[in-house]
């Protein structure tokens, strides 16, 4: 399994890249990386076009049309490595290995495993197979631009809340950093539990 980490967003929000942002001395990307590095032989960042950026180990993949939204960064990252993708957004600092283990066991036999806390889908933190692309491609050439349209036409598990809550009871999995208070309460989190510790 390769792991893809969609780095590529323009962060109108938090006015920076997120890929930059630190968080307890390291930044997001690394993070990231650090915690993805033990699932996964293999490691591609998604950026935008453009972007410098070396990272040792790492396949650096630019979005092959920029600012158009994560789908580009997904078909792009998907073509890189042939074949599937556990993809994840570089803006989910509490990533819980025993639930990312679980959505790749679950990956054969589906083109995608995507988790689906209460009403909402979390598309970039699935696993997605060489079957995903040629349908993506075909709603980025017709300017769809969103993920979830394509999953009618694809073989997707769906991981309910009562699932989910078994490998990440606190619901901090899908937590996001999208704004600097977003960023502050990742602080405020990490600190907690470090006291608890």
């Amino acid at each position: 399994m390769k792991g893809l980490i969609l780095a590529g967003g323009q962060s109108r929000r938090m006015g920076r890249r997120k890929a930059e942002l630190i968080l307890q001395g390291e930044t997001l990307l690394a993070r990231t990386l650090r915690q993805v590095r033990p699932l996964c032989d293999r490691l591609l960042v998604s950026v935008a076009a453009g972007t410098s950026l070396v990272l040792p180990g790492v396949e650096v993949v630019p979005d092959a049309y920029p600012g158009r939204g994560a789908i580009i960064g997904l078909a792009s990252g998907l073509r890189a490595a042939g074949e599937s993708v556990l993809a994840l957004a570089v803006d989910m600092p509490f990533l819980n290995l025993e639930l990312l283990r679980h959505l790749i066991a679950l990956a054969p036999g589906w083109d995608a495993v995507v988790p689906r806390p209460g009403k909402f889908f979390e598309p970039l933190h699935a696993v997605y197979a060489p079957a995903c692309l040629p349908v993506f491609e075909d709603q980025i050439r017709a300017g769809v631009m969103q993920i979830l349209p394509a999953y009618p036409r694809l073989r997707v598990r769906y991981l309910e809340s009562e699932e989910l809550k078994r490998f990440d009871p606190a619901g901090l999995a899908f937590f996001n950093i999208n704004t600097p208070a977003d960023l502050r309460r990742a602080e405020s989190l990490l600190a907690q539990s470090r006291n608890e510790a």
